[in-house]
């Protein structure tokens, strides 16, 4: 499921960026360090070469104007590990949204968020503490950058990035791959630039309450000689503020381990949707009510997207809902979920 869904963005990323208009070729360089909970003696140091396909939005779908218009993007990395006997190299496929936060004459700072696939080579499953169980696994970065204005075909652009390399704890207990990295970038555009836009007729008039009452359940642990794989059951209700057309904020309750036979996991929790059409990304923090089970902190972070495929209102995103996230306890995954829910609004 996790898999068929990141597939199924690379495919629509990859349509939406072969448009017309707007199009840059970008090449890059990264340079940085692996950070994880499980160090090892080996050095962390990496380094990495980057190939984007990106275009601008024109403002033809109301998000794209709402958000801005932000730059739609595919991005294919390849980064290796010297003198690290585990770790040898990754890659990855990870289409993303680049959002324009603040423009100067100068240029352009930008924050690009993005969810894809990696594969790692390396000695991964015979370490005495694995930063990764499987050789296939979901990527994730959060990048910040300048790119400085060229009345040319060539524009340069610098910046930072984080990225999250995890199989959601599916297979065997890992810490995952965390590494935070500097790069440089050069954007080449074969056609035309796009200086204007369409301009936005800003929607005001919606509703500002929504209640969304879901379930999940969450993958993890799989136990190759019985092909067990253990399940985490959810239901959760959230009562929502809607801020804007892009942005509303959720606060409510989340109950985990249901029917597991294990001890009941209530939590407050509080979650922020972005939306993009009929496409949101997630941000959630929660907060266990009991004592957490061992090796787990009370507090727990999700990360993922959904998909509304119901009429949009007011140009937001209600009703029905499906979508995956990964969750964590700090930087070290606890599972991949697979989520449904229906929202309504007051």
């Amino acid at each position: 499921m996790k898999c068929c869904c990141k597939l199924g963005i690379l495919l629509l990323i990859a349509s939406e960026v072969s448009g017309q208009g707007g199009f840059s070729i970008q090449a890059g360089f990264q340079h940085g360090n692996a950070v994880t909970s499980h160090q090892n003696s080996d050095p962390a140091q990496q380094y990495g070469f980057t190939l984007d396909l990106n275009r601008q939005t024109s403002g033809e779908k109301y998000w794209q104007a709402d958000h801005k218009y932000p730059q739609i993007g595919l991005q294919l990395a390849g980064r290796f590990f010297p003198g690290n006997r585990i770790l040898k190299n990754n890659f990855t496929l990870i289409p993303y949204l680049e959002f324009n936060v603040w423009k100067s004459d100068l240029g352009t700072l930008q924050v690009k968020h993005g969810t894809g696939l990696a594969y790692v080579s390396g000695d991964l499953l015979n370490s005495d503490q694995p930063l990764l169980g499987t050789r296939l696994n979901a990527a994730t970065m959060l990048d910040l950058g300048y790119q400085f204005k060229s009345k040319t075909a060539l524009e340069i652009k610098v910046g930072a990035l984080v990225s999250h390399l995890s199989n959601g704890n599916t297979v065997q207990p890992n810490a995952g791959l965390n590494s935070a990295l500097a790069y440089i970038n050069l954007a080449y555009f074969p056609g035309n630039k796009l200086d204007v836009r369409r301009p936005l007729a800003v929607i005001t008039d919606f509703k500002r309450w929504r209640f969304r009452i879901g379930s999940a359940v969450g993958f993890h642990d799989y136990t190759r000689e019985h092909y067990l794989l253990h399940k985490n059951w959810q239901v959760s209700l959230l009562a929502f503020r809607q801020h804007t057309t892009r942005f509303r904020t959720g606060l409510g309750l989340e109950t985990g381990r249901l029917g597991s036979g294990s001890k009941v996991q209530p939590a407050v929790y509080l979650e922020e949707e972005v939306l993009i059409g009929h496409l949101v990304t997630r941000y959630g923090l929660g907060a266990y009510l009991t004592q957490p089970l061992p090796n787990e902190g009370r507090i727990y972070e999700k990360v993922g997207i959904a998909w509304y495929p119901g009429k949009l209102e007011n140009q937001i995103a209600q009703g029905f809902s499906v979508g995956t996230n990964i969750k964590a306890h700090g930087f070290r995954a606890a599972h991949v979920e697979v989520t449904a829910g229906f929202l309504i609004g007051n």
